[in-house]
């Protein structure tokens, strides 16, 4: 016997948002208060599988923009970008998948770290420093 499950709606990428967060922070109270370089992790890890990640990116911030700084919306807490996080994960999301999770995999440790900041992050992943402003709503 065998058991499967399949997600759908519109509230899937907030949902994995959430997972996300806990999965890089380790419980939901740190993932609704990050606002360092983790938040890279979180929302590549959140979006990169999904089906059209750009408009999902869109669809989970409170302004449905993808640039600049906003709110992220999720089934647990909510979760602030910065424009600095948000051109990482545009800049990942635009990569070939497999590519960015093998780095991923090969930095977890210290893409999960709550001292990494963006640029280090961005730089674990093979992307310059982002040239948007760092600093959290």
């Amino acid at each position: 016997m065998t058991v499967g499950t399949t997600w759908g709606g519109n509230r899937v990428p907030e949902f994995a948002v959430a997972v996300a967060g806990v999965l890089v922070t380790g419980d939901e109270e740190t993932a609704g208060a990050l606002c360092d370089g983790r938040t890279v992790t979180v929302m590549w890890l959140a979006l990169a599988d999904r089906p059209d990640p750009m408009s999902d990116l869109r669809r989970v911030r409170l302004d449905d923009s993808t640039s600049g700084s906003a709110v992220v919306i999720s089934q647990t807490e909510p979760l602030s970008m910065t424009a600095a996080h948000t051109e990482v994960v545009r800049e990942l999301l635009e990569r070939p998948r497999d590519e960015v999770a093998a780095k991923v995999r090969d930095h977890w440790a210290e893409l999960t770290a709550p001292e990494v900041t963006t640029d280090r992050a961005a730089e674990l992943l093979g992307l310059d420093a982002p040239e948007e402003a760092d600093e959290c709503l």
